[in-house]
């Protein structure tokens, strides 16, 4: 039983983070457009380019964790999460911070589907395992609502990268724990990863804010702003039509 609530709260820990990241830029707009210079699409772009790709690449990393067990896709999703972080927090340019936030996604993708194959995985009884979910819910949705207060807090009293720097001693501290205390897991080498409907979602999701963003501008034409819409609604098509016939299979 101690080792099920230890490993509670390892999942825990690591996952409020990656729900905080989600937010806590919000109110670092001003600094950053002072910081780095970011213009005000490069600013739209850091925000959301985490949530976009993180969205993206869930599904494939839960499969990868099906293949490698989910301790194995912690500590990796843990350690590209922290040294993105680390990185991110000593961007000088605002393209830098937007390439390290596509990392820190691909770390968040990787943590999130481990933890709920970790609560699955840990807590054999419903009863037990619906008590893990509603704290494994509540820390998603409560990191998000506090990130905007925690950044605030943040940058009122240091330095704008500390909004990424105190995710690494937390990540350090998981990767502690994960690796002394949470058993080793089999793998099911068969599991299709699927990497190319990731990317062709992401490309999907990318066109589609690249598309309401430029929409956006009044001096586009009302065809133009339509135009980078038609590969997003190739894409999608595509992806539905393919999960349509994997689905009758």
């Amino acid at each position: 039983m101690f080792r099920q609530w230890l490993t509670l709260v390892i999942i825990v820990l690591v996952y409020i983070p990656v729900a905080i990241d989600a937010t806590v830029l919000h109110v670092a707009a001003p600094t950053l457009s002072m910081t780095l210079g970011a213009s005000g699409n490069e600013l739209l772009w850091i925000i959301d380019i985490y949530s976009l790709v993180m969205a993206g690449m869930v599904l494939p990393m839960g499969a990868l964790g099906d293949r490698i067990g989910f301790k194995r896709l912690l500590m990796l999703g843990g350690t590209l999460f922290g040294l993105a972080s680390l990185a991110a927090a000593f961007s000088h340019t605002a393209s830098w911070l937007i390439a390290t936030r596509v990392l820190l996604a691909i770390g968040a993708a990787m943590i999130v589907p481990a933890t709920l194959a970790g609560i699955r995985a840990t807590f054999c009884e419903e009863k037990h395992r619906n008590m893990a979910l509603g704290v494994w819910a509540a820390v998603g949705s409560g990191g998000a609502a506090f990130g905007p207060l925690i950044g605030g807090i943040l940058l009122e009293h240091f330095y704008w990268g500390s909004v990424f720097l105190i995710n690494v001693p937390i990540v350090l501290v998981v990767m502690g724990l994960t690796a002394r205390y949470v058993p080793r897991q089999a793998g099911r080498r068969d599991q299709p990863l699927n990497l190319g409907h990731a990317v062709m979602l992401i490309i999907a999701i990318l066109l589609l804010v690249y598309s309401a963003k430029t929409a956006l501008k009044g001096h586009l034409s009302l065809w133009l702003s339509r135009l980078p819409c038609l590969p997003a609604r190739c894409s999608w098509d595509s992806l539905s039509a393919h999960s349509l016939r994997h689905r009758v299979r």
